[in-house]
């Protein structure tokens, strides 16, 4: 089962003018730590999603407590939010789907990565987009020693969304095989795999 959350510039309704964050841009502010003039957004947006959203999730549409079998995805800053939420709370999210993560100014300190050991990293960027590549990689490479497994894939592509797409069908595959008969539906997709 997906659950998804809205996110976007258009869906926040506050008042941004007196806020004080970088261009006003309240989706950076809550999807990326450190991001300027936000203070505790993303703090407060990873509490909503651990504290909120998944017991909601789990009351009213019974998707699973095995985190093993419970992953987080994002696109673009949705991306480093699923990784930030991969390292930061391992014991709700067994998976993180990052597809074009852009952001590595902030990374996990060494205590954060040493509680990695069952957690999975499903990570990828388009050979298109060398910023969200570099930083993407430099993700894969920092979490590779420490995570059960991480897979970057870097698919010939730009920052697209049917780029992204196509990736989160793969790895939803390879992160949550079919049991009993069951299928994911979709298409295939090719990407250039390894450890680039």
């Amino acid at each position: 089962m997906l659950i998804g959350i809205e996110s976007g510039q258009d869906g926040i309704v506050e008042d941004r003018s007196g806020l004080g964050v970088r261009g006003n841009d309240l989706r950076g502010a809550d999807y990326l730590p450190g991001w300027e003039g936000a203070g505790d957004r993303f703090a407060q947006h990873m509490r909503f999603v651990t504290d909120e959203v998944l017991p909601y999730a789990e009351r009213e549409f019974s998707i699973t407590q095995d985190r093993t079998r419970r992953g987080v995805d994002g696109f673009s800053n949705g991306a480093v939010f699923a990784l930030w939420a991969g390292v930061m709370a391992p014991e709700s999210f067994g998976v993180a789907i990052a597809r074009s993560a852009g952001y590595d100014r902030e990374m996990p300190a060494q205590d954060m990565l040493a509680q990695l050991a069952h957690t999975r990293f499903f990570i990828s960027a388009g050979l298109y987009e060398s910023s969200f590549w570099r930083a993407s990689k430099h993700w894969a490479d920092t979490l590779r020693p420490h995570a059960q497994s991480v897979v970057f894939t870097a698919p010939a592509g730009g920052h697209a969304p049917d780029q992204g797409a196509l990736m989160l069908v793969q790895y939803l595959r390879e992160a949550f095989p079919a049991r009993g008969g069951a299928r994911l539906a979709g298409f295939r997709t090719r990407a250039v795999r390894g450890r680039c």
